[in-house]
């Protein structure tokens, strides 16, 4: 019958306490595992914010090295943009320097032809008028500035107080057009007449009140309408009658200015006189429409006035006797 006897129940206080431990363990438990996670969540975040930092600097390291490169690359295009300007802007100018060489040999070469057909027509100019000096004692050719001038007496061309040429005066006049003909366009024609301080003057006017007598005398005026008529009369000659191609024919009265003696009895004659020579032309003074216009445009007559005119003597234009 014992064994029918039921075992001892456990108790109610007993029950819990082993339920609240069962509960205290899981909870322990589940503390220590989230702890644990949490750390080693905080160890990863940690390394992940070290490696984001790490990436952030590397990246902004990139991106300055990558500016720097950019910025390089700017100016080394900028560089060579300068270049290419510098390079063609060289290569415009040497072209131009090229071209102005060019035109400068050829320049060059034109003016040494011209110089050489100019000295050939000083030159024919030359042996033309000391053929016309040969015949005649009071007639020479002096030079001046290396050009020869025809010197000759005033008698040989006109009569004592007269502008009007004489038969054999233009005889001289077509001996000279015929040495410089085919000169067209390369010489000027200088014509310089010249007379004396009385020998040919015609009657002074008659002053209101007499000169002191230590008074210099006064130089009549006739002298300069003389001279430039005379001028004008020689070169309206060589134009209209000797047909002279001359860009340029340049006449002048000179009056009784620029002696080549003193004014004595006998330097007089010598005074009086005609002076006719060339002179070349520069190239720039070649003008095509020159050669176009009419004759009288080809010729120009300068009569010299008393407000310009130089001291005795004190040209330098003035040759040697």
């Amino acid at each position: 019958m014992a064994y029918l006897v039921k075992a001892p129940r456990v108790g109610r206080s007993q029950g819990a306490v082993i339920f609240w431990g069962l509960v205290s363990a899981f909870f322990a438990s589940a503390f220590c595992y989230y702890y644990l996670e949490n750390r080693n969540n905080e160890e990863r975040d940690r390394t992940l914010v070290d490696q984001v930092m790490v990436l952030q600097s590397e990246r902004d390291s990139l991106d300055s090295e990558r500016n720097k490169m950019e910025a390089a690359a700017s100016d080394t295009e900028k560089q060579l943009h300068d270049r290419e300007e510098f390079l063609q802007d060289k290569e415009t100018k040497l072209a131009q320097e090229e071209s102005a060489i060019e035109a400068t040999g050829t320049q060059t070469q034109t003016q040494s032809q011209l110089s050489a057909e100019q000295a050939a027509g000083v030159k024919k100019f030359d042996d033309a008028v000391r053929k016309l000096v040969a015949k005649s004692q009071d007639a020479d050719v002096v030079l001046r500035g290396g050009r020869p001038v025809l010197r000759m007496p005033s008698s040989f061309f006109f009569d004592p107080g007269e502008t009007q040429l004489k038969p054999e005066a233009k005889s001289i006049l077509d001996q000279v057009a015929a040495a410089v003909g085919g000169q067209a366009g390369r010489f000027e024609l200088r014509v310089e007449t010249f007379t004396d301080t009385d020998g040919e003057m015609t009657v002074a006017p008659v002053p209101a009140t007499p000169a002191p007598a230590n008074a210099p005398k006064p130089h009549n005026v006739d002298a300069w309408q003389l001279t430039a008529m005379r001028a004008a009369t020689i070169a309206h000659y060589l134009r209209d009658q000797g047909n002279l191609p001359f860009q340029d024919v340049i006449a002048v009265g000179r009056a009784d200015f620029q002696p080549i003696v003193p004014n004595s009895q006998q330097g007089h004659a010598r005074n009086r006189r005609v002076e006719i020579t060339i002179t070349p032309l520069p190239a720039p003074f070649h003008s095509p429409e020159a050669t176009t216009k009419s004759p009288h445009a080809k010729t120009g007559t300068a009569a010299a006035a008393p407000a310009s005119a130089p001291a005795a003597g004190t040209s330098a234009d003035t040759g040697a006797p």
